[in-house]
């Protein structure tokens, strides 16, 4: 099964998705072992008014990309598309959500949009029966061949992670686990004992700089000023080795069994 989901864009909301959303173009191609994507990236124009005159200005070229989806290559996993519009190339990135220690997030829609923006995701369970497209930006029904099952979610502000729960038995089953699995690890590693750890290591790497240099200079000024307070001047190094040896050796070995089991 097939599924692509869209938010479907009209005549009424098209104002808005120009002023708060990329508008992307979307087109599907059956090929061998799996479906290409071609997204269509139209030009971005600002109005201004400059004495009561209407200005416009192009702030974003057009361009089109195309990518293959072969299903056996993501067998079992959640990808996340985005597009960076770096001086209007359009640079794809790919990058898997769930197998993380935490979910995988980009940098602010709301600062960088126009640069850095959500094209889809899709998942594609580990059978390849199931395959489901959610495409991030509001768009027109996009123009689909034969087998495929084409759905409009609407353009409520609905979180994506829920859609795709909604819509897919695979991905609910696979980010129910995840979240198991992360909340575990979170019990698992005691944010204070890291913090302990990097300082202890950090003041060790300073005194051996300040030790092996006879430089001079702003940074090594910082270096012998937090030198001044360094926790190994206050905690034995026998208590520091043991952290290492035991609790540190211990987190690591349950973050490993984290990354390495499935889920």
């Amino acid at each position: 099964m097939l599924k692509i989901l869209y938010q479907g864009a009209n005549e009424e909301n098209r104002n808005v998705i120009k002023e708060n959303k990329p508008l992307v173009l979307y087109g599907f191609e059956h090929i061998q072992g799996g479906l290409k994507v071609t997204c269509t990236f139209p030009p971005k124009y600002r109005v201004e008014d400059e004495e009561e005159e209407e200005k416009v200005t192009k702030i974003r070229e057009g361009a089109e990309k195309s990518f293959n989806i072969l299903f056996d290559e993501w067998r079992g996993k959640i990808i996340e598309v985005r597009a960076s519009n770096d001086f209007d190339n359009y640079t794809l990135f790919f990058a898997d959500r769930f197998d993380v220690a935490r979910e995988l997030e980009f940098c602010s829609l709301v600062t960088r949009s126009e640069w850095y923006f959500p094209v889809m995701i899709f998942a594609v369970d580990e059978n390849a029966d199931e395959i489901t497209l959610l495409l991030r930006c509001w768009t027109y029904p996009p123009k689909c061949p034969e087998g495929i099952e084409l759905k409009d979610i609407g353009t409520e502000h609905i979180s994506h992670i829920t859609r795709l729960v909604e819509h897919s038995n695979f991905c609910k089953e696979k980010i129910s686990r995840y979240r198991v699995k992360n909340e575990t690890v979170v019990r698992w590693v005691d944010v204070y004992d890291t913090v302990s750890y990097l300082e202890a290591q950090v003041d060790a790497l300073t005194r051996l700089v300040l030790k092996l240099t006879d430089q001079q200079g702003d940074e090594i000024a910082i270096l012998k000023e937090a030198d001044k307070y360094s926790v190994l001047d206050i905690k034995p190094i026998e208590n520091i080795v043991h952290e290492f040896k035991e609790d540190k050796a211990n987190a690591r070995i349950k973050q490993t069994a984290f990354y390495t089991t499935s889920g």
